[in-house]
């Protein structure tokens, strides 16, 4: 399956559930047509559920990327959809790595996208990437 973004268009090479783990997602807005990449050691499911409860129930905590977008304008819960774009084995850093990468290469940062930064926090020491 093609995935198309901002900068590039992306091949899903990879069948994706609800249920799967350790993956690099999208959040899509329809809306707008922005993209947010990220990524999760849990399911899918469970991820998506916790962009919408932050997003519907705690409309104040608006620290996060996703929410701030989704909780600006006149946006509904419909227009927030979630992709699996591939699949991460190992650690927590290898799936911010991978998705820095994506982030990166598909042109999703701020305003082409919803994501702000190309950098995290790893023991207290700030590890930024330059691609």
């Amino acid at each position: 399956m093609l995935f198309s973004a901002p900068n590039s268009q992306f091949f899903i090479r990879h069948y994706f559930t609800c249920l799967s783990c350790n993956l690099i997602h999208c959040f899509y807005c329809n809306k707008y047509g922005l993209i947010y990449i990220g990524g999760t050691g849990r399911s899918l499911r469970v991820r998506f559920g916790e962009h919408r409860i932050r997003r519907s129930v705690n409309n104040h905590d608006n620290t996060k990327h996703v929410a701030r977008h989704f909780m600006s304008g006149s946006h509904h819960i419909s227009d927030m959809r979630i992709r699996a774009l591939c699949p991460i084995s190992g650690t927590n850093d290898s799936r911010k790595r991978q998705g820095m990468r994506l982030i990166h290469s598909l042109g999703t940062l701020h305003p082409s996208g919803i994501n702000k930064k190309l950098s995290w926090q790893r023991s207290g020491i700030r590890i930024c990437f330059d691609f």
